[in-house]
């Protein structure tokens, strides 16, 4: 065999032929590899691979060798079940070495947790493969394709391919020479599986019969060779492509032994026991059908009672390949369905101690009847035994000698057949080992299993769940029963609606689970399974349980609580709070279904693992509820003794249980075992704390010596038993610091009534009573008094803090029912604050000075007995935080006015190095002639910061007076001001040209609590040429803790009349419930008082006067000691204000109606949350041109009120019927509605003798056309609906306010004429229907449109909605589909490439019922990648990603995470190798999408101001747009926002064309290019994305386009050979040209013969160089006679850059032979392509002379197959095609010389050609 690189494996090595025939083995015990030299002498080899080129418990289970000489590496996989790491690459260069400390490059991360990386191999392209291998399904993949490694490990997203993980057993695989397939195979089945590489497609499963497949191997032949490490042969598989010309030569001395050979036909399947139905059925092993009378096969049948033939029948007829051929005994016609192949002279079969034998070359007159079947089988010359059985119920020694068998036996049942259960499974030498009892009789086809009892587990305590390995046809109940467990019996046994392989069985009485061992009986098919019935309480796994222990391996199924889960193979589960309720579930896949807190069902079976009880291969049956609180069992340390040998108690009862100590001191740390040991009891026991649930996320650090509560589960390891925390929030250091949330009701006990005395204080703890619905603690009144007390400690001479959220209940009147909560016994005084009327949670705070070491949290109410008479009383407390040692936040502001020089010394130089930055202080040079400090150029860079600190979590702020000299010219002299090191990532802007004082200011988040403010330049000193450099700043202002610490008391921002008995308050922020709630802290002058009552809604605060003010009159509000939620305490305050209307809110008219006919209505709104009484009201209106309001109408008496937040409707009394159906008055004529459209109409209120004007539609004031006009659109009271916008809560008397100039300015939507939708209801969010936002062309066939708001699908996906349209016609879309609410992907008709469509849409309405406004439509053009002539590529991103910055690098960046990356790869590319791939992670704390900036560093790319710039962009999935920006004289401008499509495998286009483009001034810039050089810089390319996604985009080829002008083309095309062939009549036909310039002939490009010479001419017009054209020329506009028979290929040219003149003969036909052979070929040929060489495209021509078949190939250079470009029959021609250099896959060739050959049954002849790249 010509052994190529490639690798075979034996046991528990692995052999790999590398360069110069070394040989590399790995060594699986020691884990290292060695090298060999071709000799493979032991005397050669040396280790490569050891120790010291390994992490620890690394395995090395694989290698691979690719590249040569430095660039050789060998690939190996970590296959190590915990820690495995992955795939790992090591260079080892000529000389096959590896220094020590070289472990590797993790080249791809272990895809999955726990499982055996076990080979891997690498193709010619450098793409990885590998197995994992695992005996159970679905947990490993058995193979996976991964692309090249380039520096960065890949991760399971970047597999190319997976085989799924419902197979098992993946030990070796292996790739053919050409890299086209990939094998693996199967530990456990022996089944080897053959894929495709490229797309990892099955292509052939190969049953080899073995039974442990160890590893695989390609020839250069194709031929693959496995290993069966079972049975220890080697088999041969010839290749796939059958024979070949390569020859694989063996070494002599190599002698490959394999296993005789199965035989062609095998005895299948034989019934004897049903009477008059009898059968043998014979099988054909091969896939060659086989004549059994001509190779004379003979069944002979022995007499078990004599061992002597009893009869023998000769078989005839065929038997089919892989078929099947049944004899039955005489008159049976019919088996099952099946008719028999032979009827035999006998009736019946022995019926057993029996056996018959299928012999091959003899006949039945051979063995005579009592004859010595062996000795008869020995003297018929050629004759072989193919096959035997005995059945039976008793071993035969005679017929075993007989038959040449050994002990084997095959039972015959009773109900069915014996059978082969997979057709032909073991050959001969096995025939009985593979026999079962088949239910069912499949005489002529293949054998099915017995259903077999796969599983059962009961599901509750009445219901066992029973899984067969098949479906069931039937069930009956009568075949059930459960021995063990006495007294069960079963009602009801159903099969599964949907999965007939699972049968429910239903007890009659409760299953109690014990430990008695049960077995479920089927009866039908004298099958059961050994289980534990009924749900078993989780104590009978323990050893020590009162109750007993189960047995091991012995399934059952169990209930409880998950309490930890460390998400690697380890769950604990409970299934009560005392000792014997715990246990741990070791199983590889439950840890990833469940959660902490969820309560769960599950099998599993018991495993005593190293004296510790466990439960495995657990099978979840379901979650039953989720977030339940685990609460441990509160234990101490001489529980879990360290001393306590295993199985002992106390500490075996605890064994998987979450339990907690409380009080333990650390004693030591033992980093070797990583535990610590702790004392509960001063060292008088000790206990073990370990790391078992969190070891693999990092070790609990405590400290030596401190006390602290542990909470954890109790395992035993190594010898102890231990408590194991789940998180370092199991552990609480033992502090007199409270934080209660009150999950549990564990706190109850530490709060005390007065003296323990009855009748006081009751305390309740409640699940759901706390904040958000959680728990809380429930004092309530016991009958006598409140009081109750809680203890607390504190440090003497420090502060404590005590916060807290109260609700109260019935203490309503604190006048006289006082409640408090104090602080007592820590200060020198109680500490207390009322918390009367806290009907909602409200945090309470209280600090001060701890005096003494102890005290206590104190609630204290008065006669809370009579308070509560006929109601309930009570205190509900939630979230109570206490700190002893309270610190408040440090004051880390600053406030420099710089008027000293003091700050100067905080100014430090870049690393205090000279020739840097300058300090100085200066008296005047500041703002207003004050102090400031400057900062000069010290003549080599310019860096200066000073330091500052702030509070991590808070925000902070950054004000400064700036002026700069010398920083006038950004783009080379950047100067930026910036806070480097609070943030993620530096907060800075640019401060160049600052000519006079301006404020900065910089706002962000702390994340550390140290930093500075930078002052930052570039090449100072040569920006310095000539001139003076340097920053002046002043009122620097930096404030920390911004929103934080509230120390300021509320403001009074305004006070309002509402009514004439209500008064709004609003203050600068939200108040105190309690001190802004009591009515005697406010009162109004003019003898008002204080109020009635006060509402407090967070700002605002509402007084109700027991007294209405007077109209148009002033009052003043007086405030005193109202409080903020801090506990900051306004003292005093006043307001006045004014009760008129101008500051009453008050109804208005929120919407008008003038329709058609009388179709007129009005609609008010009452913005109160009141009724309000329509009598003081009226409505005035004006006719046509009058002066004045002329007629007053008044509210019917039949409805005289509007409701709260209501609308009333006056619609005309002959209106439509759907308008008086919503209306509260139907006007008659004359009335409020009876108008035009010029008639104004007035809301007035009728106030004492007064009538206001408060709202208005129209002005008979204003003699403009503005008068009726609406949001400027002239008359819009006419035949329209106007909406008032939801914005506007008041009326507006003034109408040329209110009807406003435009859209935006107008408090009024303008919608059609009867547009009654609105009616009835208000206020409307959505007045304004959809629009187009954004469309791109995805592809010829596709465009993407995009709505700006989400539309109503029906509408979105009618087609007649849309069109889309060129300078030819329109036409709509085939079909719409919806990728979101806003997108949809519209199939359209071919577009052509760079050619302007317009996209329109119409009749689609949005959520809200708005239709979008006729004639909304966007342009579009077709970027065909590859079709836009280039002249300079600025960026391939081959040698990296240019001067393009990182994402975040510019401060206009927003939404994206700063770990998001940006740079080269060469895993993907529009063009050439490499492209930029961008991931964008998002920002979870930025919500509404993201916006990046990536940043042109310094702008120092440029191009002319009038040329085009594009790139390429891959990406999607999101709602996203891109642009170009540039920077030219006046600022920045930007290009036209890009959709990038949703589809995430297309290339786009987004491009500026700076010449013909309109772009946007973005910052400083005004909307139009200026540049006097003629050239601007590139700013960035900008993305955004209104989604919160994370994506990963690629740019390429970014390239400027000069805008150049059109050229012409002209088509020359001769028809003189047509004319003479009589195919063209030059006085009544027309030669056109249709093309992708053309529609294809959607319009006919027709071409003239100015000079009657038969050749005709067309020019088209405005061409650019560099457009690719494709056209074909047609008599009359008609495909059917258009160029190139059979739909040949188009003609293709390239434009260039002049004009061109290009001459045809039609069809390409321009000689004809004869009168009677007018243009035809008179010999087959075949002609030398054109272009050769060629890219992309060449032409390739053949003469046809006759009717025939024609085939015209295209082959590599070594013969293989690449396209069939022509096969089929083809009459007489001159025939043209072209090549694309595409294979039949529609890959791209690879460079180099290929071969056409053209095939007739005639001809044939070959061509060679040359593809260059």
């Amino acid at each position: 065999m010509e052994v190529k690189p490639g690798q075979v494996q034996m046991h528990q090595e692995n052999l790999l032929f590398g360069e110069d025939d070394r040989v590399y083995v790995t060594e699986y015990g020691l884990d290292e590899i060695f090298v060999f030299d071709a000799e493979i002498s032991l005397a050669s080899a040396y280790r490569l691979l050891d120790a010291d080129n390994k992490v620890a418990d690394q395995w090395v289970q694989g290698n691979w060798v690719t590249g040569s000489g430095a660039d050789r590496a060998i690939y190996t996989a970590d296959g190590h079940y915990a820690t495995g790491q992955g795939i790992l690459k090591y260079t080892i260069g000529l000389d096959d070495t590896l220094a020590a400390g070289n472990f590797g490059e993790l080249v791809v991360a272990r895809p999955n947790n726990g499982y055996y990386q076990r080979d891997v191999e690498v193709d010619s392209q450098g793409n990885i493969y590998f197995c994992q291998m695992r005996a159970d399904p679905n947990q490993a993949f058995p193979l996976l394709k991964y692309p090249p490694y380039t520096g960065t490990t890949l991760t399971i997203d970047d597999t190319l391919w997976t085989v799924p993980m419902t197979y098992s057993g993946a030990q070796g695989i292996a790739l053919d020479e050409a890299s086209n397939r990939i094998a693996w195979g199967s530990y456990y089945s022996g089944t080897v599986y053959v894929h495709d590489a490229t797309t990892g497609a099955l292509l052939e499963t190969i049953a080899t019969g073995q039974s442990r497949t160890q590893d695989l191997a390609f020839d250069a032949a194709g031929n693959l060779y496995t290993i069966d490490n079972g049975s220890e042969y080697w088999h041969i598989w010839s290749a796939p492509d059958g024979a070949n010309e390569f020859t694989s030569p063996g070494l002599a001395t190599i002698s490959i032994e394999t296993p005789a050979l199965a035989s062609d036909v095998l005895i299948n399947e034989f019934d004897t026991n049903t009477s008059a139905a009898e059968y043998i059925e014979i099988y054909n092993n091969t896939d060659l059908a086989i004549d059994l009378a001509t190779d004379s096969y003979v069944l002979v049948f022995l007499n078990g009672s004599s061992d002597l033939v009893y009869q023998a029948t000769d078989l005839t007829g065929s038997l089919p390949a892989s078929g099947f051929y049944v004899v039955a005994e005489a008159g049976v016609t019919d088996i099952g369905g099946y008719t028999p192949d032979l009827n035999a002279t006998w009736t019946s079969f022995q019926n057993g101690q029996d056996g018959f034998a299928l012999v091959k070359g003899a006949a039945a007159s051979d063995f005579a009847v009592n004859a010595v079947y062996s000795t008869s089988l020995a003297t018929v010359s050629g004759a072989s035994q193919q096959d035997a059985v005995i059945y039976g119920t008793t071993a035969d020694p005679g017929l075993e000698t007989e038959f040449g068998l050994s002990g084997i036996l095959i039972a015959n049942g009773s109900t069915g057949s014996s059978a082969r259960i997979t057709d032909g499974l073991g050959g001969a030498d096995y025939a009985n080992a593979d026999w079962e009892i088949a239910l069912l009789r499949t005489a002529g086809a293949s054998n099915v299993a017995p259903p077999m009892m796969v599983s059962a587990f009961s599901i509750s305590d009445t219901e066992i769940e029973v899984v067969y390995s098949a479906d069931m046809t039937a069930v009956d109940v009568a075949d059930y029963s459960l021995a063990g467990t006495a007294g069960v019996t079963f009602t009801t046994a159903t099969l599964d609606a949907v999965d007939a392989s699972l049968v429910h069985l239903v007890a009659a009485a409760t299953i109690m689970g014990d430990i008695v061992v049960d077995t479920l009986l089927d009866a039908s098919l004298s099958d059961s399974f050994v289980m534990y019935a009924g749900i078993m309480p989780i104590g009978f796994t323990n050893a020590l349980n009162p109750g007993g222990q189960i047995e091991q391996d012995i399934p059952g199924t169990y209930a409880g609580l998950v309490t930890a889960n460390d998400a690697f193979n380890n769950v604990w589960v409970k299934d009560g709070n005392e000792a014997y309720m715990g246990v741990l579930v070791y199983d590889y896949d439950l840890d990833g279904l469940v959660a902490v807190g969820d309560e769960i069902m599950f099998t599993g079976v018991l495993d005593i693992y190293n004296n510790l009880s466990e439960l495995k291969n657990a099978v979840l049956l379901g979650v039953e509820s989720s977030g339940n609180p685990t609460v441990p069992a509160i234990i101490t340390g001489a529980d879990i003794d360290s001393s306590l040998a295993a199985d002992t108690n106390p500490a075996e009862q605890w064994e998987g249980q979450l339990v907690k100590i409380d009080g333990a001191t650390v004693l030591a740390y033992d980093g070797a075992t990583y535990t610590y040991e702790l004392t509960d009891d001063g060292s008088v026991t000790k206990f073990l704390l370990g790391d078992n649930v969190d070891y693999h996320l990092g070790l609990v650090s405590l400290t030596v010596g401190t006390e602290y509560s542990v909470a954890g589960v109790v395992d035993y390891t190594a010898g102890n038993y231990r408590i194991n925390p789940r998180s370092m929030d199991d552990v609480v250091e033992v502090t007199n610091n409270l934080d209660l949330t009150f999950e549990d009701d564990s706190d109850n006990a530490n709060w005390g009534v007065h003296g323990g005395a009855t009748g006081y204080t009751t305390v309740a703890y409640d699940a759901t009573a706390g904040v958000d619905g959680t728990g809380a603690i429930v004092f309530g009144d016991g009958g006598y008094a409140y009081y109750i007390k809680r203890p607390v400690g504190g440090t003497i001479g420090a502060d404590y803090f005590l916060s807290v959220d109260v609700k109260t209940v019935g203490w309503d009147t604190p006048e006289t029912y006082p409640i408090t909560l104090a602080i007592e016994g820590l200060d020198v005084a109680e500490n207390s604050i009322s918390i009367n009327s806290l009907t909602e949670f409200t945090t309470i705070t209280l600090t001060g000075a701890i005096t003494s070491a102890d005290g206590y949290i104190k609630l204290q109410g008065s006669n809370t007995s009579a308070a509560g008479a006929g109601g309930t009383i009570s205190v509900t407390l939630d979230n109570l935080v206490f700190i002893d040692e309270y610190i408040p936040p440090p004051d880390l502001d600053l406030d420099l006015t710089f008027d000293v020089e003091s700050d100067a010394a905080n100014w430090g130089v870049y690393d205090g190095a000279t020739g840097y930055t300058t300090v100085a202080h200066d008296l005047t040079a500041g703002v207003d002639g004050t102090g400031t400090m400057v900062f000069g150029d010290g003549g080599y860079a310019y860096y200066i910061k000073r330091p500052i600190a702030a509070t991590p979590g808070t925000d902070y702020s950054l004000s400064i007076d700036i002026k700069t000299v010398g920083w006038d010219v950004p783009e080379t002299y950047p100067i930026t001001l910036a806070v480097e090191g609070l943030d993620a990532v530096e907060n800075a802007i640019s401060i160049n040209s600052l000519t006079d004082f301006t404020t900065i200011t910089l706002t962000g988040t702390a994340t550390n609590a140290d930093g500075y403010i930078k002052l930052q330049g570039s090449n100072t000193s040569a920006a310095g040429a000539g001139g003076t450099i340097s920053v002046t700043i002043d009122n620097l202002m930096f404030d920390d803790n911004l929103g934080i610490a509230d120390l300021e008391p509320p403001t009074l921002v305004s006070a309002m009349a509402l009514s004439s008995s209500i008064v709004e308050l609003v203050f600068s922020e939200d108040m105190d419930p309690v001190t802004a709630g009591t009515i005697t802290n406010y009162v109004l002058d003019h003898e008002v008082g204080s109020p009635a009552s006060v509402t407090v809604n967070e700002e605002v605060v509402l007084l109700t006067l027991s007294t209405s003010m007077q109209f148009d009159s002033t009052y003043t509000v007086i405030i005193n000691n109202v409080g903020d939620l801090s506990g900051n305490i306004l003292l005093a305050d006043t307001a006045s204000f004014m009760y008129s209307y101008e500051f009453v809110v008050d109804l208005f008219f929120s919407e008008y109606i003038e329709g058609s006919s009388n179709n007129k209505a009005l609609e008010l709104y009452n913005p109160t949350d009141v009724e309000i009484d329509l009598s003081g009201y009226t409505i005035g209106g004006t006719s046509n041109d009058a002066t004045d309001w002329e007629f007053f109408y008044t509210f019917p008496d039949t409805a005289l009120t509007i409701g709260p937040l209501s609308t009333y409707v006056i619609a005309d009394a002959s209106a439509a019927p759907e308008l008086l159906a919503l209306s509260d008055w139907a006007a008659a004529y004359p009335g409020p509605t009876s108008y035009n459209g010029n008639d104004a109409r007035g809301l007035f209120k009728i106030v004492g003798i007064d009538t206001i004007l408060i709202d208005a539609l129209g002005d008979f004031n204003n003699p403009s056309a503005a008068m009726y006009s609406v949001a400027g659109v002239e008359s819009g009271m006419l035949d329209h609906t106007i909406v008032r916008k939801a914005a506007f809560t008041m009326g507006n008397p003034d109408w040329m306010m209110s009807s406003g100039t435009d859209e935006v300015s107008s408090e009024w939507v303008l919608f059609p004429q009867n547009t009654f939708r609105f009616l009835g209801a208000h206020p409307h969010v959505d007045l304004v229907g959809p629009a187009l936002a954004g469309v791109v062309a995805v592809s010829e066939n596709q465009i993407q449109v995009r709505f700006d708001e989400p539309v109503d699908s029906t509408d979105a996906r009618t087609l007649t909605n849309y069109s889309v349209s060129d300078d030819l016609g329109s036409e709509n879309p085939t079909a719409v589909t919806m990728l979101t609410d806003k997108v949809y992907v519209l199939d359209v008709p071919a577009l052509a490439a760079n050619m302007p469509y317009t996209v329109a849409a119409s009749g689609i309405h949005d959520l809200s019922g708005n239709e979008m406004m006729v004639g909304s439509m966007l342009d579009v053009v077709l970027d065909i990648p590859g079709n836009l002539p280039i002249d300079r590529i600025m960026n391939d991103f081959v040698t990296g990603i240019g001067n393009w910055g990182h994402p975040t690098y510019s401060g206009s960046t927003t939404g994206i995470l700063g770990t998001s990356t940006f740079a080269s790869t060469d895993s993907l590319a529009f063009a050439g190798t490499n492209s930029g791939e961008m991931v964008l992670l998002d920002d979870p704390a930025v919500s509404g999408g993201w916006f990046i900036r990536l940043w042109n560093i310094n702008r120092v790319d440029r191009i002319d101001a009038d040329s085009k710039m594009f790139f390429y962009l891959r990406g999607g999935n999101a709602d996203m747009q891109a642009r170009i920006v540039v920077k030219d004289d006046d600022g920045y401008e930007a290009g036209p926002w890009h959709d990038i499509t949703y589809a995430e495998d297309d290339w786009q286009v987004v491009s500026v064309d700076l010449a013909n483009d309109a772009v946007t001034g973005w910052i400083t810039g005004n909307g139009s290019i200026t540049a006097a050089s003629g050239s601007v810089a590139i700013d960035c390319i900008q993305i955004q994305c209104s989604e919160d996604v994370s994506t990963t985009l690629f740019l390429d080829m970014i390239t400027e386009r000069s805008n150049i002008d059109p050229v012409t083309v002209t088509f020359d095309v001769n028809m003189a050979i047509q004319v003479l062939m009589e195919t063209f009549d030059m006085t009544s036909d027309f030669l056109d040209v249709a093309g992708n310039f053309s529609g294809w002939g959607d319009v006919p490009m027709v071409l003239d013969d100015p000079e009657a010479d038969s050749v005709y001419t067309i020019t088209l017009t405005d061409i650019y160089p560099g457009e690719t054209l494709e056209y074909k020329f047609r008599i009359n506009g008609n495909w059917d006679t258009s160029e190139f028979p059979g739909g040949g290929p188009n003609r293709v040219y390239v434009v260039p850059d002049s004009n061109s003149v290009l001459e045809y003969y039609y069809d390409d036909v321009d000689t004809y032979v004869g009168i009677n052979n007018v243009g035809l070929p008179t010999e087959f040929a075949l002609h030398g392509n054109y272009p050769n060489p060629f890219n992309p495209i060449t032409n390739i021509k053949y003469d046809i002379p006759e009717n025939t078949s024609v085939t015209l190939t295209i082959y590599n250079l070594i013969g293989q197959h690449v396209i069939d470009l022509v096969n089929e029959d083809q009459a007489p021609g001159f025939y043209h095609i072209q090549w694309n250099g595409l294979d039949k896959s529609g890959a791209p060739v690879s460079s180099g010389l290929y071969i056409y050959r053209l095939t007739t049954p005639e001809f044939t002849r070959s061509e060679k050609m040359t593809f260059l790249k």
